[in-house]
């Protein structure tokens, strides 16, 4: 869960923020080499929201990579990840669906590989080392990114909700 899981705790914290709370199971459903290979936390925020973090070691294939749902519309991103990309299916990497309307509004991207979007993050951060760019993110983005992990660990070790 700390490897993967990570980069999107870190995204969550992006989008809204420092977390309150977290709920989460964690463990070894599939494997055993590994201190797990699968996990599920649910981590409330300070308006109200909630996010839902799936990650999973033993995943084959997935569809979605991000869904969002509010009251005005949702949004499914596809295809984000190495298992979603490897091949690609047919579709729409972004779909937004409005309140009111009667069909998914779709956004068709170039398809871009993961190894590619991978690839991309070294110019960034060996500009950042040169003093020629901003950091990628900050110490305290990775302390609470971190934050958010260990508490989602300790939710599964304890079977209780915990606070952030």
């Amino acid at each position: 869960f700390m490897d993967d899981a990570s980069h999107a705790a870190d995204w969550f914290y992006w989008m809204l923020g420092r977390p309150v709370s977290v709920m989460a199971e964690i463990d070894n459903v599939v494997t055993d080499v590994a201190p797990d290979d699968n996990g599920i936390a649910i981590y409330r925020f300070s308006q109200g929201e909630m996010g839902i973090l799936f990650n999973s070691s033993t995943q084959l294939a997935a569809e979605a990579t991000t869904e969002i749902y509010g009251d005005a519309g949702t949004i499914h991103q596809n295809y984000g990840d190495a298992p979603s990309t490897i091949p690609p299916p047919e579709g729409s990497p972004l779909k937004l669906f409005r309140a009111g309307a009667e069909d998914w509004e779709r956004f068709d991207f170039p398809f871009v590989p993961h190894g590619s979007r991978i690839h991309g993050v070294a110019r960034p951060v060996v500009d950042f080392i040169k003093g020629e760019g901003p950091p990628l993110a900050t110490a305290e983005d990775g302390k609470v990114c971190i934050e958010m992990i260990l508490a989602a660990y300790q939710s599964a070790r304890e079977g209780r909700r915990v606070q952030l």
